[in-house]
């Protein structure tokens, strides 16, 4: 996309036309600023993810961490009922 981009700019600055040569430049400036606002809401986004993978984690092994508790109250309490 660059490349096209490139070439019709620099084919409009060779054929000396500025009208042409300030639309692409405008596309190109338009294009990137979009791409470089994606990558930082993507970067946001991964780190959202991240987050939230980590207070799952963590969510699962308090549960995990209960579970044992109760095993061992469990097997602690069976083994005075014998």
């Amino acid at each position: 996309m660059e490349t096209i981009l490139t070439s019709e700019i620099i084919k409009a600055i060779s054929e000396g036309d500025a009208t042409r040569f300030i639309s692409y430049v405008a596309i190109f400036v338009f294009i990137w600023v979009e791409v470089r606002g994606l990558k930082k809401e993507l970067k946001k986004l991964n780190v959202t993810i991240s987050e939230s993978f980590k207070k799952g984690e963590d969510r699962f092994e308090t549960i995990e961490g209960r579970i044992t508790k109760l095993e061992k109250t469990k097997g602690l309490i069976n083994a005075e009922s014998v």
